[in-house]
């Protein structure tokens, strides 16, 4: 018995086909432009900072009653942070810290022109790191537009911040402010 195929049915199966196949070239596109190379380019061209406080002493330094257990939990965060970044390309980080970096700066510069000297609360305190975290997530989703970056959660990020505090390119005070 002979099936009888439907002529529209067969136009279909070659508009999915067609529709699937364009989809399949637009992902190897993308592919090939999703990685953020300036970026990490502009990352690996920085110099390093004058800045040369750990984590603690930059807390310490702005918070001198900040608390032993709360800075202890942001150094494990910040080990944990560093151990994650090593389950991604190290391109994608470098892309990352810099967009960070470059982003947080201008909180930092911000608050350093409205605050001279000012003395931060613990609260002070873990309300920039939130902020820094806010500005990372926004400008991560923005430049989500035009590249590809890993998909990271809001953890990462915020141990992501912690690192580039540590690694002295974000700070609470005037002097993490990068001058290069």
């Amino acid at each position: 018995m002979r099936e009888i195929v439907n002529e529209s049915t067969i136009e279909n199966q070659v508009n999915i086909g067609k529709v699937e196949e364009l989809h399949i070239h637009e992902k190897d596109t993308r592919e090939e432009l999703e990685k953020d190379v300036q970026s990490s380019e502009f990352w690996s061209e920085l110099s390093s900072p004058e800045d040369i406080r750990n984590l603690r002493e930059k807390f310490i330094e702005v918070c001198k009653d900040f608390s032993t257990p709360k800075l202890a939990k942001y150094n494990r965060n910040l080990v944990e942070g560093k151990c994650e970044q090593r389950n991604y390309d190290e391109r994608d980080i470098s892309s990352l810290k810099f967009i960070i970096f470059d982003k947080c700066q201008e909180r930092l510069i911000d608050f350093c022109e409205d605050n001279d000297g000012i003395y931060l609360t613990k609260t002070d305190i873990e309300t920039f790191i939130d902020g820094y975290v806010s500005d990372a997530k926004a400008i991560i989703n923005d430049k989500k537009k035009a590249h590809s970056y890993p998909n990271i959660s809001d953890d990462f990020i915020k141990k992501m911040v912690l690192d580039l505090i540590d690694e002295c390119f974000l700070s609470f005070d005037e002097k993490g402010i990068y001058d290069d």
